[in-house]
């Protein structure tokens, strides 16, 4: 291949113009051949062979045909104005929930009208105790849940409970939980 005298003066200037960037620090001294030559000439390491594994039988899942997993429902708690008195209210979610409720509060309180809440029967009940009418009252409630057999759900004035119970847990929705003193 023969250069034109353009070419050979462009490429003259390229090489003078490379070498004069690269003493001034911008440009390699090497070339883009040489360069890409030593890349050619890195190869990546073998990799070793892989041996397949098989998961542990426990791990295995069966397919049933015709089976679907199905979600837990997600229960909903009425407080019911029939319910009249809060402790009834209580007892009712209890006995749907598996718990076994023991109301130690020397007061009640009065339905004063429908609510719905809806997660766990725990979640419900500390709902209840933070509305307005019982939280700042004169005589507020606290739940402690005692893991019992049938867990124990106790429900005593705030405070009665702070040997056994120091902090309520209220269980919020996706596992977070607020604590309140």
């Amino acid at each position: 291949m023969k250069l034109t005298d353009s070419a050979t003066l462009a490429l003259a200037l390229v090489s003078v113009l490379a070498s004069s960037l690269a003493w001034a620090g911008f440009v390699d001294e090497r070339t883009e051949k040489v360069k890409a030559a030593e890349l050619a000439q890195q190869t990546p390491p073998a990799a070793a062979p892989v041996a397949p594994v098989a998961p542990a039988a426990s791990a295995v899942a069966k397919a049933v045909p015709g089976a679907v997993a199905t979600p837990e429902p997600v229960k909903t708690w009425e407080v019911l104005a029939s319910d009249v008195l809060l402790v009834k209210t209580f007892q009712r979610w209890a006995k749907d929930a598996g718990y076994t409720l023991r109301w130690d509060a020397e007061k009640n309180f009065l339905v004063s009208g429908p609510n719905t809440w809806t997660g766990s029967f725990e979640y419900a009940v500390f709902k209840t105790l933070l509305t307005p009418g019982i939280r700042y009252s004169d005589y507020p409630l606290e739940a402690c849940v005692y893991p019992n057999k049938p867990p124990l759900m106790r429900v005593t004035r705030k405070g009665e409970q702070a040997r056994d119970c120091p902090s309520v847990a209220i269980p919020e929705e996706a596992g977070k939980s607020v604590v309140q003193n």
